[in-house]
Parts: structure tokens; sequence; C-alpha cells
């Protein structure tokens, strides 16, 4: 599962990054920037922003992976050994604290006291895909929560569905 777009907020803005050499990525993807380049962002970094699409060097849309075969623009992309300097293939990320995703977790909601209610903070794993329901908390996490996301048939009973998270701790606010 992803990151999946629900709003974007007035103050988001959507930037091309050139991904770094062999990083692996794909759209729906927390990412942050090292050395200027886009790399998954690390459960408990905080995130630059969420991979809308990978592009080619210059905006064109992409046939083959990086690092060999076809690409499908909704699976990972593996950038290759060189692309900061050759191929230069790129992420579009969306960044900015307003825009609110609908997310899956890594277990049942409600599991852990509040991953299921809006207010609650919460990290994601390792890969920058799903949220770790075990770190919800009142304290410092990578995302908020604005509850469970009512498309997806939540229930607060039975902790099912998605929840709708905006990124809390921004790479540019660290």
């Amino acid at each position: 599962m992803t990151f999946i777009l629900k709003r974007k907020g007035p103050n988001s803005r959507q930037v091309s990054k050139i991904i770094a050499n062999s990083e692996v990525l794909k759209p729906g993807e927390a990412v942050r920037l090292a050395s200027g380049f886009v790399v998954t962002c690390p459960a408990g970094s905080s995130i630059w922003g969420v991979v809308q699409s990978i592009v080619g060097k210059n905006g064109e849309m992409l046939r083959t992976n990086g690092g060999s075969g076809d690409f499908n623009p909704e699976g990972d992309y593996t950038a290759a050994s060189d692309n900061q300097t050759v191929a230069q293939v790129k992420a579009m990320v969306l960044v900015g604290k307003d825009s609110a995703y609908s997310v899956t977790a890594d277990d049942t909601l409600a599991t852990t006291t509040g991953s299921n209610l809006a207010g609650y903070l919460m990290d994601h794993t390792s890969g920058g895909l799903v949220l770790d329901e075990s770190t919800a908390a009142t304290s410092s996490a990578q995302w908020i929560s604005e509850g469970l996301d009512p498309e997806t048939n939540g229930s607060l009973v039975t902790g099912t569905g998605k929840v709708v998270v905006r990124i809390y701790e921004d790479q540019f606010d660290a």
C-alpha cells in the first residue's frame, strides 16, 4: 500500500528532483532529500514529501526501469547506479504539510490506543509506504492523523480501513 493523495493543500506544491543512485522508489512513497537527491524516508525521520510520479530527465514518461525491464508507472522504479549524473530520472514530489493522504497501517487500527483517532501521531514503517500502528501517540511522530478515512468503510470499533494523515515532521522544519 502507499500514501494516496486525498486532498492537495493550498500551500503544497509539486517539485521535481533527481532520484539518488540505486534508489528504489514508487508513487505514494514518503521521501526525503539526502545530499540534494530523493531517497526513501526512513522510519522516524522527517519527511520532505510524497512521490506522485517518476519521470525522465526532461519530464517525459518512462518506458523502462532504471535497473532493467519495462517500467510500470504505479510500481517500483530502480534508479541506475549512475542516475545522479547520467539518466537523471526524477521523482515528482508533493511537498507541504497541508496535503492529506489516505493510508493503511501495518496492524489493525485501534490495537494501539489512538491509532484510529484524529489528533494522534504515528511514524511510518521502513520503506515509507504504510503507517506503523504501534507508534500511535500524542507526542512527536512523522504523521498526524485526521482520523479514519470514511471512504474506506473504516470503523472506530473494529479498527478497519485507512486513516487520513498529513505530514507532521517536515524535513524543512527540522
